[in-house]
């Protein structure tokens, strides 16, 4: 019994530290993760929601292996298989800690636990983000020799609120992931009035913040996870929300008050412009050049740059993405397994028969996930660590939902 309390400690820690601090997070979570590791290897392969995950390492590895082989005569453009290797830690780790974390995720009571973890870890990046936004605090700040980085780029142009993030995506990201989790933890019956106040306090700053990104991704998010929150029904708080934080915003940022109405044209011009439609048809034909075992990760930027006499980083689709860098067998595995995880964890949400604080959580890790994936068909967030982590944890405790731990 201590030993399970001293690695749950550890793990609520890692989850704690990693927005702020990802890679001294990770060394907790590893510690953690190897622990329920050794404890239950012997049901790995009981468990067949590990079996497609399985199966979608082993077609990595041979596209790694294919792709490396036959580079000097498929390859029409200056491309190194090694980049196919190294995006293999974008899946085949994380797979690992779908099963391993799950030890950590049985039951409702451990899932709010995290998720309040993850709220309290998430108060420097909105701090910072207020610093950087509205009082030019700029950074970066690197501590222990890149140990430990928080970016706060200064905001210049069209880009947004950052906080700890390298990009404003990535931060709009994290801002729609905890945004169910904010509202779960809210209790209008809780008696202090303090706790209330400093609820809706962290509520509004999350709203702020997500619009202060000027991600039309993280707006998005914003506006799909408030559907969420209120079922549907309640348009009017939405509404009541929404327009509340843009006039505090107008008449106290000094920036956007001038600046919205153009930074809101020119991001949506942009974003229903042909190019990313350009973007995903280059994908997509030439996924069918080489659909079984795909062209290996990082090859994307160089062939569009040779093709098209352009640069794009990736397929700003996370499937697209993965069927061009691995083929579509896959993609199709592994987008299909999420899916069916997250479909049949819905239903078993709703006939839940559990208390309605956990309930209200249980449907904010539902959300939470689903706004990821939102997420990753017009962008890949999904690259930086903790948008990939956090992603894994919820889907681990999804599959735990479809058990009814209680």
């Amino acid at each position: 019994m201590e030993g399970k309390i001293t690695f749950e400690k550890l793990f609520l820690i890692g989850i704690f530290l990693l927005p702020s601090a990802p890679t001294i997070s990770l060394l907790f979570l590893l510690i953690s993760g190897f622990y329920s590791s050794v404890k239950f290897k012997k049901e790995y392969f009981k468990d067949k929601w590990n079996l497609p995950f399985f199966i979608s390492g082993i077609f990595l590895i041979l596209s790694c292996f294919f792709n490396s082989i036959n580079r000097n005569y498929v390859y029409s453009f200056d491309y190194d298989p090694i980049l196919s290797w190294i995006g293999l830690f974008n899946w085949i780790p994380y797979f690992w800690s779908f099963w391993s974390f799950q030890y950590f995720l049985r039951t409702p009571k451990q899932r709010k636990k995290i998720s309040i973890a993850l709220l309290l870890g998430s108060v420097p990046i909105l701090v910072t983000g207020i610093l950087q936004y509205f009082f030019k605090v700029n950074g970066p700040f690197i501590l222990w020799n890149g140990l430990l980085t928080w970016y706060l780029r200064p905001i210049e142009g069209y880009n947004g609120l950052t906080g700890l993030f390298s990009n404003a995506n990535y931060a709009g990201a994290w801002l729609n992931i905890i945004l169910p989790f904010s509202f779960a933890i809210f209790n209008p019956k809780e008696n202090s009035f303090i706790n209330k106040f400093c609820l809706l306090i962290y509520i509004f700053i999350v709203i702020i913040c997500t619009i202060l990104t000027f991600s039309r991704n993280a707006w998005l998010g914003l506006i799909i996870g408030l559907l969420l929150i209120f079922e549907l029904k309640n348009i009017k708080y939405i509404i009541s929300f929404i327009g509340g934080v843009l006039a505090s915003i107008y008449f106290f940022g000094p920036k956007i008050s001038g600046d919205f109405p153009s930074i809101w044209s020119y991001k949506f011009n942009f974003y229903l412009s042909s190019i990313r439609f350009d973007i995903w048809y280059f994908a997509a034909e030439n996924i069918l050049k080489k659909p079984i075992l795909g062209w290996g990760a990082g090859a994307f930027p160089e062939m569009f740059r040779t093709l098209e006499n352009s640069w794009r980083g990736h397929a700003h689709n996370l499937p697209l993405d993965l069927a061009f860098n691995y083929g579509l067998p896959v993609c199709l595995i592994i987008i299909s397994t999420i899916l069916i995880i997250i479909i049949k964890s819905y239903k078993n949400i709703r006939e839940l028969k559990i208390d309605i604080t956990f309930l209200k959580f249980e449907k904010a890790w539902l959300f939470s996930c689903l706004l990821i994936i939102l997420n990753q068909i017009f962008d890949i967030t999904y690259n930086d660590l903790r948008i990939g982590i956090v992603f894994w944890i919820l889907l681990g405790g999804l599959r735990n939902v479809l058990y009814r731990n209680v």
